[in-house]
């Protein structure tokens, strides 16, 4: 156990102070890094417009009760983003917006950032947006805090808990308005708590994170089996009971939404070797229609898309054998749950496109690197470094209209 050496004095109170105020300048940088990046992707992408941020799809219908915010529309179905904006509208599921979610009862589970959005915006309709942005930013801030306190805690810079930003999520949900930064967020606070004896911090972020998003009942559980592992019951039992909102919310969602399939092949790694096989193929694009950089890297997609797989396949392996010696403590017993989720969660849809997978196991990635920070190791670092070559050709379009637009501005 990592215990930290109590407080007393004056001079410790100056330095905690000093600490607290670091941390609370990388949090601020880190959210400001995040809010400047969706500003020119807004202001040179999306022409201005900050619903797109969304990603509504032209192939699903507007409520009417919505209508009047002309939110802008893609082609296609979307993304996620939007089924969690109409969830910030009607969190309670009380205004019949829930017939416009896709699986209703999955989606539903994943309240916190919709409820905060709305409970921040007051409940009025034209305040959710930006209500919801900021409740992004806002655990952005927190994941980096809690971070930067990990390291600090460990005899590092408070400025590592700007590697938050690398974490999948962070970038997805800053893109594409997701609501995984704040599973990533909770995991970080969890990875700072759980080293402690339970306190009601450890367990109101326990809580929250089974309200993220579903996933999260793996850190509670983790928690747990490594208590009780060690003998310690009543830790194990308080980290249980940190499940119960989230066990009382999604029997209020299951009352009230209808069943869905949800069609997943059990066989292990099934769906990751079938998307290492036969990954999407690269776009189209004839010579001349983009630059033949650019063009060139689009061409090289699958073979980036490999690549990424690959660590994400070497990050279960390592949260596999984080149980080593047994046995583990919460942290390592948190990274292995989600490591076996993993493995045996194998849709194939979700393993096709990075922002998918990636986003979702952000609290296995992060785990990795944070026991990495604590024990002076780049290896857990690599799963991550394997991933972002395709993030990057992701992020590549956005990224070439800021700099074309900055550019003919100078020039202008």
């Amino acid at each position: 156990m990592n215990a930290v050496p109590p407080s007393g004095g004056p001079e410790s109170t100056r330095s905690d102070r000093g600490r607290a105020l670091g941390l609370a300048a990388v949090g601020a940088l880190a959210a400001a890094l995040v809010l400047a990046f969706q500003s020119l992707t807004v202001a040179y992408f999306h022409a201005g417009d900050w619903s797109a941020l969304f990603m509504d799809g032209t192939a699903h219908s507007v409520p009417d009760e919505l209508a009047w915010e002309r939110h802008r529309r893609m082609d296609g179905t979307g993304y996620d983003g939007r089924l969690y904006h109409l969830m910030a509208h009607d969190p309670l599921l009380r205004r019949g917006l829930v017939r416009y979610v896709d699986a209703p009862r999955l989606r539903y589970r994943r309240i916190l950032v919709p409820l905060a959005a709305h409970l921040i915006a007051l409940g009025l309709d034209a305040w959710v947006d930006v209500a919801y942005r900021a409740v992004l930013l806002a655990f952005v801030f927190a994941g980096t805090w809690w971070c930067g306190r990990y390291a600090a805690e460990r005899g590092r810079s408070p400025a590592w808990g700007l590697g938050f930003l690398l974490v999948p999520a962070v970038p997805v949900s800053a893109e594409r308005m997701t609501v995984d930064v704040a599973l990533a967020a909770l995991t970080a606070g969890f990875a700072v708590y759980v080293s402690r004896r339970p306190t009601w911090r450890l367990t109101t972020v326990l809580a929250l994170a089974a309200l993220a998003r579903e996933t999260g009942v793996l850190l509670a559980l983790g928690a747990a089996l490594a208590a009780g592992l060690a003998g310690r019951r009543r830790h194990a039992c308080s980290a249980l009971a940190a499940l119960g909102p989230a066990l009382l919310w999604f029997a209020y969602v299951h009352a009230r939404t209808p069943s869905y399939d949800y069609a997943n092949d059990p066989r292990p790694l099934a769906g990751v070797v079938r998307a290492l096989v036969e990954p999407d193929p690269a776009p189209d694009v004839r010579p001349g229609q983009v630059g033949e950089w650019w063009r060139q890297t689009i061409r090289r997609k699958p073979a980036f898309d490999r690549v990424a797989l690959a660590g994400m396949v070497l990050a279960m392996g390592m949260g596999l054998w984080g149980l080593r010696p047994w046995p583990p403590d919460a942290h390592a017993m948190a990274a292995a749950l989600f490591a076996l989720l993993a493995v045996f969660t194998q849709r194939l849809e979700n393993w096709m496109f990075v922002y998918d997978y990636a986003r979702h196991y952000s609290p296995l990635l992060l785990l990795l690197l944070m026991g990495g920070l604590r024990d002076r190791r780049v290896l857990p670092a690599v799963p991550l470094l394997l991933m972002w070559p395709r993030i990057l050709v992701e992020l590549a379009m956005p990224a070439v209209a800021v700099l074309r637009a900055l550019l003919q501005g100078r020039r202008a």
